[in-house]
């Protein structure tokens, strides 16, 4: 039950061991200077989920401020790391970690998390299995920017369909080969074709 938000990505690509990892990837000897550029193409969603809850939500709510950050980020941005500069930008972001809680980021995982953890109460009682297989669906959230947008959406497809299983004799079944479409298409398409036939295919209800 965690997520990877742009603090944790910045405290990534700024630890010293990753730069030893990429010399030693690369096979930069000790007297060879090495250049590291990242590139970077932040949604407008991310930039505000990184900013303090009223600022983030004016960011997303305020039209004009949404057109001022997107012309700012729309383009994306190049950061040399190797430099002091750049490699300034991604520690103090790192340092954002300090204000997570008041994140609107924060706010949205934690009510996500525990309607997540209310769906696999409720049907563990009657059904272990399916509540198992709820329980794996968490896997399909991960990643950010369009990973992490594609997979929430995989992710809420999923439990709202499972939420019409109830009683439903291959209700584990079910969930458990939508979540392994989910994670073998990306895009989406394997995991609708898989919801379309289901719609199609009469219910067996058990007593």
């Amino acid at each position: 039950m965690a997520f990877e938000d742009t603090f944790r990505v910045a405290d990534l690509k700024s630890r010293p061991e990753r730069m030893a990892r990429i010399r030693t990837e690369v096979g930069a000897t000790p007297d060879q200077l090495l250049h590291v550029t990242e590139y970077l193409h932040p949604r407008i969603e991310e930039v505000a989920d990184s900013l303090p809850g009223p600022w983030g939500r004016r960011v997303l709510e305020w039209p004009w401020l949404r057109v001022l950050v997107g012309r700012f980020v729309g383009h994306g941005r190049k950061v040399a790391t190797h430099t002091i500069l750049g490699y300034l930008q991604f520690w103090l972001l790192a340092r954002g970690r300090n204000w997570r809680r008041k994140t609107p980021r924060f706010a949205r995982e934690q009510a996500a998390i525990e309607a997540w953890l209310e769906q696999v109460r409720t049907v563990a009682p009657n059904n272990p299995a399916l509540a198992v297989e709820l329980a794996r669906c968490q896997a399909l959230v991960r990643g950010y920017g369009d990973t992490l947008a594609r997979g929430h959406g995989a992710y809420e497809r999923i439990l709202a369909h499972a939420s019409d299983l109830a009683g439903v004799a291959d209700a584990a079944a079910t969930v458990a080969r939508l979540r392994e479409a989910a994670l073998a298409d990306e895009q989406g398409t394997r995991l609708g074709e898989v919801l379309v036939t289901l719609e199609r295919k009469p219910r067996t209800v058990t007593a």
